[in-house]
């Protein structure tokens, strides 16, 4: 939203390292910390809520583990994406029972956060917030995550190498905890998606805004 309103350049030189602003007429945008999916968006998810259905009745495989990044936006596309699906609210006995198959339980992990850094809407909520919204949704965190975000820097931003092997971290941690399932999804952000594509060697792709990408991996331990 804040691209749209004053430029790409302008955003990258100077209104991304602000929480937001307010125009001539008084209204207010705020875009961090931590920004809330705005209307367009949640209607772009919606759209990708049906076309998963849709991939469903044609035989797309369930995916048996989610993971989110912690941001609120990312959480938000989890949710609308899979909603009476394979994901509902706790104490929704109705809607659980007609999900079509095991309820999700998406684990946040801060290795599917958007580039790190300067951009203050890559800055994260309070851990405390972040689940007051959404461990309703059955999310949880993982073990040690803190409640401030301990990692964005108002004046230095993740170059793709480091985000690349960032991405590649949480690829070995899959592996490591669950090499039984061949299928999951995850919840991340375009940056994020890039440093996938990147540490897997895969040709270059632009996600669009609420775009879905599917990649398959195959790994092979090596022998120490």
């Amino acid at each position: 939203m804040g691209v749209e309103l004053v430029g790409l350049k302008d955003w990258d030189n100077y209104w991304s390292k602000k929480c937001g602003m307010t125009l001539e007429d008084g209204t207010k945008f705020t875009w961090g910390p931590d920004p809330k999916l705005s209307p367009l968006g949640r209607k772009q998810v919606s759209a990708v809520h049906e076309a998963v259905e849709a991939e469903i009745k044609r035989g797309m495989p369930l995916p048996t583990k989610f993971f989110s990044s912690p941001f609120t936006r990312s959480a938000s596309t989890l949710v609308i994406t899979w909603k009476d699906l394979l994901i509902c609210k706790d104490g929704d006995k109705e809607a659980e029972s007609k999900l079509l198959g095991e309820r999700m339980h998406p684990l946040v992990k801060e290795d599917l956060r958007e580039t790190i850094g300067l951009h203050m809407c890559d800055k994260r909520a309070k851990k405390s917030d972040f689940l007051k919204v959404f461990k309703q949704w059955g999310f949880t965190v993982e073990d040690g995550f803190p409640e401030e975000d301990i990692y964005h820097k108002d004046e230095w931003r993740e170059p793709l190498s480091e985000q690349s092997l960032r991405a590649d971290n949480f690829l070995q941690f899959l592996y490591e905890n669950y090499p039984n399932d061949s299928t999951v999804y995850t919840a991340s952000h375009a940056g994020e998606i890039r440093a996938f594509i990147t540490a897997l060697g895969h040709r270059q792709f632009t996600i669009p805004t609420a775009g879905l990408i599917p990649i398959v991996v195959k790994g092979t331990r090596a022998e120490e």
